[in-house]
């Protein structure tokens, strides 16, 4: 049978507020670490890495399907001259 220890209580910080009210907040889970900073830049490289994968492969689209969408429209002033006459 195990035993459900209960999480240690976490300090609460006294925050005022511009308009003078005040509350009690929690304290961030990720305290600022070596080791914690480590691991967020490591995220932010990997996050970094699938935001340039996703800009190029939406610039791939864009010049593919937008071009294809828009070439009826490449000509259009020589069109409208050849109705006029």
């Amino acid at each position: 049978m195990q035993v459900h220890k209960p999480e240690p209580q976490v300090p609460r910080t006294h925050v005022e507020t511009i308009d003078n009210t005040s509350f009690l907040s929690k304290p961030s889970p990720y305290a600022f670490t070596p080791t914690n900073f480590s691991i967020l830049v490591k995220r932010v490289d990997r996050y970094k890495k699938k935001m340039k994968l996703f800009i190029e492969h939406l610039g791939l689209f864009i010049d593919m399907d937008i071009s294809v969408a828009l070439d009826p429209y490449n000509d259009i002033h020589a069109r409208i001259d050849s109705m006029e006459s």
